[in-house]
């Protein structure tokens, strides 16, 4: 990919963070879906914009986009974490303790989600 098109995927995932960090989930979105239209393979653009769904309440556009991520970067942490904490919201506990689960075998020092599977009562 052109040096120019990666500066511009750059520059809408720091455009869309700034909005996600405002509360302007739909302008987020809007962003990151600019990024996704330059590179489909930039599993960052599909776990932020999943977050900002998940902000604005559309939990399962959210777990699309945290899988999305997942299948382009099988080792992106957050993105398990983060569909984990979007099964548990469902109330699907059993998906979000595999997620959080496959989280921490990729990162066994990450706290919060360690936190987060002692609160659905998963102690090992």
């Amino acid at each position: 990919m052109p040096e120019s098109v990666q500066e511009t995927v750059s520059a809408h995932l720091d455009h869309g963070g700034d909005c996600l960090d405002k509360g302007k989930y739909d302008d987020a979105i809007a962003e990151y879906d600019k990024a996704i239209a330059l590179d489909p393979n930039v599993a960052v653009a599909y776990t932020n914009r999943g977050l900002a769904y998940a902000e604005k309440g559309e939990v399962d556009r959210a777990i699309a986009d945290y899988t999305k991520a997942i299948a382009i970067d099988p080792n992106f942490v957050l993105a398990y974490a983060l569909r984990g904490g979007a099964y548990k919201h469902k109330g699907d506990k059993e998906q979000a303790i595999v997620d959080y689960r496959k989280a921490l075998e990729i990162n066994p020092s990450d706290q919060l989600t360690k936190n987060n599977l002692k609160r659905l009562g998963v102690t090992s």
